[in-house]
């Protein structure tokens, strides 16, 4: 219980003259004195600064205020009305005598209120009882205290919470601080039991909504149904105040309908067929094998009036639904369905409980509206399409059945006739309007016989000229709708709104608990849909405004009133404003969706990275581990445990072959027994001491010798390649190799293989006398060489002088795969051709002879002699390629040059790197070289080729590969380079003294892979003194086969002792 700080005569039973005096000041009833204490037991001020102020929800006391209306301790009446409870939208018994008198204690200072939002952003009012009402309590009796007491505390005088548990109010036990006490006291209350009364209605649509079509049928004759056995489930005394006569009903609301969506609408109820109509459902038959098809019962039987395809459609609805025993409705709809989404549904009440079209009661009406807001949806349920459904459940959060919609009664009297300002008295009148229209907000009069109330949830036209203003009511009701629509969708934004920043929470935290990331990224599809849903909704809306008419005022004076009172165009301007400001939400809410969204992803994205360096770190530190001295000395005890094991094994054997012999049963062991052991104390022990110890050094020695030989001198390099390969040319490769390992790693996204082995052909030229461990990391079905690993021992070398860097290991490596054609050239690289052809020796006489005319205008027509020749850089001649004929090894290449005129040599630049990662080297290794390339000798290339390639003699001093030039070639001129990778320091090409002779006829094979051209150039005694400085460049010949400089004469340096030029590792790539 609530109790107040004790204060003298706060709770004494009688009342003191100053309480009388108070109690007079404010006349409060006896109902009025209940409430407040009510309130008071439930609610409690702060009256020092230590306190904590407590409120009551105003459900709440609706809940508590019903209870003693059915207790019979308050002398209120109660009707069902519409109320949100925890978001919901539900019919609640509230009685407004109670919440008149709630009002009234507020206004005489005895009840605080408070305004609060809901977290579904909707208003929630609060009570409490003021300084003021504890003073004015203490003048309630005794008797008061204890009828409110009497529903209001539990058995034990537990004061009794009302809780709600998402379907009933329940009435529970509270402990002090006014929570339930679990296990404790509860009972269920019967505030949301709507009750039931008969009644017979026809469908009823205004005329200014037809559109030709027979009238809809009464169902007049069927009246006695309902007066002969009327029947209720009532409880409560009713006390009639105003009745109405001759009532038709009007329910609207606003659905988002397309042009599109009327169109299968009235495709789908069959409005163009022969046969009008028919029962309709909402159930889907998910199974088409079935013969036949269960339901519920509960269909809606339609009949079409009149429509236009793409327009509206009107119709009678009759609703068959198994009503309680002794209940009678029947229950015929009119509905009029338009494609700016206005629908309504109208009843003509024939005949209500006893009363037949005349004197039907207001208490009555209440429960009636609620059977014709409930039904009315589940009328329009089965004709929506599912995107429609979808948009209404998102709107009305799920609970689409019981959305809110606009009431219109139109009446031909009301009695008592009063004037219109009369029945907003604050009393029994407006209590009694309150049960249809709810809380009232003006009455006015039209006329001297028509009468307009206004309320929050619809409008009562009384009077017998009511119905010549259908066209303005149904106008106002559309309006209406649409702004109930509208401010459950702007409810439903800001919802989305919240969400969204939870979402942008939950992403901001997930660096402190992933899972939270999970869960936002769980939630962003979902709200992105919900995001498009409201785009979707607000773009209906923009139409149907746009296609809402206003009808003309009326030329009457009392039209022109009712014109004036109920302000259409005022009112539709402002639901045009009202729509574009739920636009930019809307878009705002996209916005913040898309923020979130790539906040989100940048998240996941960090993790990632995160994921992997960690990942990688830990592979690192795994392998590191794995090759650590440790682990490898752990394996290396386990091997010598082996061994020991195996010879204890062939002991033991060998003591089962030779059974009880023992080597002390000997003649000759017997001295050496008696001498040792029986004679010399300690001496066997020392022997077998020192014997174990010579064994224990051993094996440390030999054991750490080979952890220091296996662990720190091996080295381990990754070489990342990345480039397209012949995978028949590695089939190849690898068949003649002893492969050690293979796996596969097949995924969604391609393959990943890798082959491991031990390279031992020509291993002491090549790899400089030591046997590497080689594993490839490649994609089959890419056709791409990813990464080549090489691993060999550093102490295993013969040369100790020779340094394996880096570099030189991928120069080694990529001539073994160019020396087997493995690597295939790049897409933008001209490709080779095998074997000569007559097109090759017409270029190159051609350019032979744009050499002789260039060298004749620069005035020095002597050409120096053919120069070495090696096979021709395919990337500087343009050239296709062939396979070679059968016999012919790959490795002899002759190339077929295209005729290049002035304007087709391009810039250096262009030049293709012949694999990822090798462009940087050899730029600086360029560099390197050109600052240490003596006066004269320069790198040149044909066609605009920057090339430099590696030059590494193993086992002797490595060269640093030949500049990038700029300079451009001139006509006919012939790029070569040359890469000595795998050929002992020296090794050079004899080249022929014709080029246009062909080399495969003329060449000879001469050991250690080279060619013999047959016939020798002019020059090929003279020796070039640059030679161990040019050779690991690029050079540049003539037609002829004669080297020439950068203007294209004749380049007596170039030309070596015999033309010999050194290159080996296959075929010559631009860098």
């Amino acid at each position: 219980m609530f109790g107040l700080p004790q204060s003298k005569g706060l709770y004494d039973d009688g009342a003191s003259e100053d309480d009388s005096v108070l109690e007079e000041d404010v006349g409060l009833t006896e109902n009025q004195q209940r409430l407040l204490w009510l309130i008071h037991l439930h609610s409690r001020p702060a009256l020092t600064a230590d306190d904590t102020e407590r409120w009551a929800r105003h459900q709440s006391i609706m809940v508590l205020v019903y209870e003693g209306v059915v207790a019979q301790a308050l002398d209120y009446d109660y009707a069902p009305s519409p109320e949100v409870v925890d978001g919901r939208r539900m019919f609640f018994n509230v009685s407004q005598e109670g919440k008149s008198d709630l009002d009234y204690l507020r206004e005489e200072k005895l009840v605080n209120g408070l305004k609060v939002s809901s977290r579904d952003h909707l208003p929630v009012t609060m009570y409490q009882i003021s300084r003021r009402g504890l003073e004015v309590i203490r003048g309630i009796d005794e008797y008061d205290r204890s009828a409110v007491e009497s529903f209001a505390r539990s058995p034990s005088r537990a004061l009794m919470v009302v809780d709600f548990d998402g379907s009933d109010f329940w009435l529970a036990a509270a402990d002090e601080e006014g929570l339930p006490v679990p296990g404790g006291f509860r009972k269920k209350s019967s505030v949301l039991a709507i009750e039931e009364v008969s009644y017979v209605s026809s469908a009823y649509i205004p005329a200014c909504l037809r559109h030709g079509g027979r009238p809809t049928l009464s169902n007049a004759h069927r009246v006695h149904e309902c007066t002969s056995s009327a029947a209720g489930t009532i409880r409560d005394d009713l006390e009639e105040i105003i009745t109405l006569s001759s009532v038709s009903i009007i329910v609207g609301e606003y659905v988002p309908f397309g042009s599109n969506q009327m169109v299968s609408l009235n495709f789908t109820m069959g409005s163009p067929e022969r046969v009008l109509g028919g029962f309709y459902t909402a159930a889907v038959q998910d199974d088409a094998s079935r013969a036949d098809f269960r339901m519920d019962p509960g269909l809606t039987a339609v009949q079409i009036l009149d429509y236009s395809l793409a327009g509206h459609v009107n119709l009678e609805a009759d609703i068959q639904l198994p009503e309680p025993d002794g209940i009678v409705q029947i229950e015929t709809f009119g509905v009029s369905i338009n494609a700016n989404g206005a629908c309504f549904y109208g009843l003509q009440l024939e005949a209500v409980m006893d009363r037949v079209k005349d004197a039907i009661s207001l208490d009555h009406l209440s429960r009636l509206l609620v059977d014709v807001q409930t039904d009315s949806s589940e009328i329009v349920e089965p004709l929506l399409s599912p995107a429609q459904r979808r948009a209404l459940d998102f709107v009305y959060r799920g609970d689409s059945a019981n959305r809110a919609k606009v009431s219109l009664i139109v009446a031909n009297e009301i009695v008592p006739h009063l004037q219109a300002e009369e029945y907003l008295d604050k009393g029994e009148y407006e209590n009694e309007l309150k049960q249809v229209v709810g809380d009232t907000r003006a009455a006015y009069g039209i006329s001297d016989s028509d009468t307009l109330v206004f309320g929050s949830h619809g409008l009562l036209l009384a009077g017998p000229n009511s119905r010549t203003y259908e066209p303005l009511l149904c106008s106002y009701v559309q309006l209406m709708s649409m702004d109930a629509f509208a401010q459950n969708l702007f409810s439903v934004v800001s919802v989305v709104q919240d969400d969204i920043r939870a979402t942008a929470s939950q992403c901001r935290l997930s660096r402190r608990d992933p899972l939270l990331l999970k869960e936002a990224s769980a939630r962003l599809p979902t709200l992105e849909r919900r995001v498009l849903l409201l785009e979707k909704i607000v773009s209906f809306m923009e139409e149907s405004l746009l296609s809402t008419e206003i009808p003309e005022p009326p030329l009457t004076a009392a039209g022109r009133a009712l014109y004036d009172r109920l302000a259409l165009p005022q009112l539709q301007s402002e639901m045009a404003r009202r729509v574009t400001d739920i636009g930019k939400y809307v878009r705002e809410t996209g916005q913040e969706l898309s923020v979130t969204q790539r906040q989100a992803q940048h998240i996941a994205e960090s993790r990632d990275r995160d994921v992997m360096g960690s990942l990688e770190t830990h592979v690192v530190a795994l392998r590191e581990a794995a090759g650590s001295p440790n682990m490898a000395r752990m394996v290396y005890a386990l091997e010598w445990l082996q061994w020991i094991l195996m010879s204890l094994f062939a002991f033991a054997c060998l003591d089962r072959l030779v059974g009880t012999w023992s080597v002390a049963d000997t003649d000759w062991f017997r001295s050496v027994y008696q001498a040792l052991i029986e004679r010399g104390p300690m001496v066997w022990f020392l022997l077998s001491f020192l014997l174990l110890a010579a064994m224990t050094w051993f094996m440390a020695y030999r054991y750490n010798r080979r952890a220091r030989r296996e662990l720190q001198d091996t080295v381990t390099v990754r070489l990342e390649i990345r480039q397209s390969m012949n995978q028949a040319r590695l089939d190849k490769f690898l068949a003649i190799r002893t492969v050690l390992n293979t796996s596969w790693d097949l995924g969604p996204e391609g393959d990943r293989v890798v082959v491991s082995w031990i390279e031992d052909d020509d291993y002491a030229t090549r790899w400089s006398g030591v046997k590497p461990r080689m594993v490839m990391t490649y994609s089959a079905q890419l056709s791409q060489i990813l990464a080549v690993e090489v691993s060999f021992q550093r102490s295993l070398i013969p040369d100790r002088a020779t340094h394996l860097s880096p570099q030189d290991l991928r120069d080694r490596v990529l001539a073994l795969l160019d020396s087997n054609d493995v690597l295939v050239p790049d897409e933008f690289a001209p490709e080779l051709v095998m074997g000569p052809s007559e097109a090759a020796k017409d270029a190159k006489r051609k350019r032979a002879l744009f050499a002789r005319a260039e060298a004749e205008d620069d005035g020095d027509s002597d050409l120096a002699p053919p120069a070495p020749f090696s096979r021709i850089n395919p990337a500087d001649e343009g050239m296709a390629p062939e396979k070679a004929g059968p016999g012919e090894p790959l490795s002899a290449r002759q190339v077929q040059p295209q005729p290049m005129l002035p304007s087709e040599t391009r810039d250096a630049s262009q030049a293709t790197p012949r694999a990822t990662g090798t462009a940087a080297v050899q730029s600086r290794a360029g560099q390197q070289a050109e600052s240490a390339r003596p006066a004269g000798g320069s790198a040149r290339s044909a066609g605009g080729s920057a090339s430099g390639s590696a030059r590494v003699p193993f086992g002797g001093e490595q060269a640093v590969p030949g500049p990038a030039t700029k300079d451009v070639a001139r006509p006919g001129a012939v790029a070569t380079s040359t890469m000595t990778a795998g050929l002992p320091a020296g090794t050079m090409l004899p080249a022929p003294a014709d080029p246009s002779v062909d080399l495969e006829e003329e060449s000879g094979r001469v050991p250690g892979g080279a060619y013999q051209s047959a016939g020798a150039g002019a020059g090929d005694d003279e020796e070039d003194e640059d030679e161990d400085e040019d050779e690991g460049g690029v050079e540049v010949y003539n037609g002829s086969g004669s080297p020439v400089d950068d203007d294209g004469h004749p380049d007596a340096k170039a030309a070596g002792p015999s033309g010999t030029s050194g290159r080996a590792g296959g075929s010559s790539r631009r860098g």
